[in-house]
C-alpha cells in the first residue's frame, strides 16, 4: 500500500511537472493546433497581461518603439506587420504614436486572439481602425509580397514558433532594403523551457546573421527577454564609369 501510494505520488508529481513544462512554453511542443486553441481559450486573460506593472515601463516602450517610428514614422505609404500579433498589444502601441501615419498588418492564427483585438479597435476612432489590417493565418505559411514591408515586429513569439527559420526568411524577403526587423530572444535563464529552438542571444543573432541581415542589436528588456534589431541591407552603390 505504502509502496503503491509512492508511486502513484511520483507519476503525480511527474505529470504536474510535464503539465508545467507545457504551460510555461505555451503548449508550443504540442503542436500548432495546442497552441492556436490554447491562446483562443486564453485570449481575454492573456490581453490582461499587458496592463501588469512589467509593461507599463513608457521610457521602455518608448525604447522600443523608436527605430520602427524613425524607419516609418510619418509616411502614410508605409507598412509595418505585427506578426504573431496576439490581441495586439504592438499594434495598439503604434497607432498610439501621432507620428506614426502608415498602415499595419496584424497576423495571428488564433481566431480568439483576433477576436480580441477586433473588439479592442472597435473602441478607437474610425480613422485608426482603418490604417489596420487583420489576417487571420499561422505565420509558418506566411509569405509577404517582395520587398513591401518597412518593418516587421515579431514580439514575444519567436520561441514558439517552429520551425521558425521559414518564418525569418519570409520577413527578409518581405522587408524593403534597409527595412527593419524587431524581434525578441528569450533570455535571463529562461532558454531550457524551449529545448532546441536556437534561443541563446549569441546563437539567434548569429542566425539572423546568416539569413541576410546586418546592423543586428540587441537590448535588455524584460525579465524573461531581450529584444533585437537587424535591419535588411541596402544594395551595394553601383559604381559608375568615368
Amino acid at each position: 500500500m505504502t509502496i503503491a501510494l509512492i508511486l502513484a505520488s511520483l507519476v503525480l508529481l511527474v505529470l504536474f511537472g510535464v503539465l508545467t513544462w507545457h504551460a510555461l512554453n505555451d503548449f508550443s511542443y504540442l503542436g500548432g493546433a495546442g497552441v492556436r486553441h490554447s491562446y483562443s481559450w486564453g485570449a481575454r486573460c492573456y490581453d490582461g497581461k499587458w496592463r501588469s506593472p512589467s509593461y507599463q515601463n513608457a521610457a521602455q516602450t518608448r525604447q522600443l518603439l523608436a527605430p520602427l517610428l524613425e524607419q516609418a514614422g510619418g509616411d502614410p505609404a508605409a507598412v509595418v506587420v505585427d506578426l504573431a500579433c496576439g490581441t495586439g498589444r504592438f499594434t495598439r502601441l503604434m497607432l498610439a504614436e501621432e507620428e506614426f501615419r502608415g498602415k499595419i498588418i496584424a497576423v495571428d492564427f488564433a481566431p480568439g486572439m483576433l477576436r480580441e483585438l477586433r473588439r479592442v479597435l472597435q473602441e478607437m476612432p474610425p480613422a485608426a481602425q482603418s490604417r489596420v489590417e487583420i489576417q487571420e493565418q499561422d505565420v509558418r505559411q506566411w509569405r509577404p509580397a517582395a520587398e513591401s514591408l518597412q518593418a516587421v515586429a515579431l514580439l514575444e513569439a519567436a520561441e514558439i514558433i517552429h520551425p521558425l527559420g521559414p518564418t525569418l526568411e519570409a520577413i527578409f524577403v518581405g522587408l524593403q532594403p534597409g527595412g527593419l526587423l524587431l524581434t525578441t530572444v528569450v533570455g535571463n535563464g529562461f532558454g531550457w523551457l524551449f529545448p532546441g529552438r536556437r534561443q541563446a542571444r549569441a546563437e539567434f543573432s548569429d542566425w539572423l546573421a546568416e539569413i541576410g541581415f546586418v546592423e543586428i542589436q540587441r537590448h535588455p528588456w524584460r525579465r524573461r527577454y531581450d529584444w533585437l534589431l537587424a535591419r535588411k541591407p541596402l544594395p551595394p552603390a553601383r559604381s559608375h564609369p568615368p
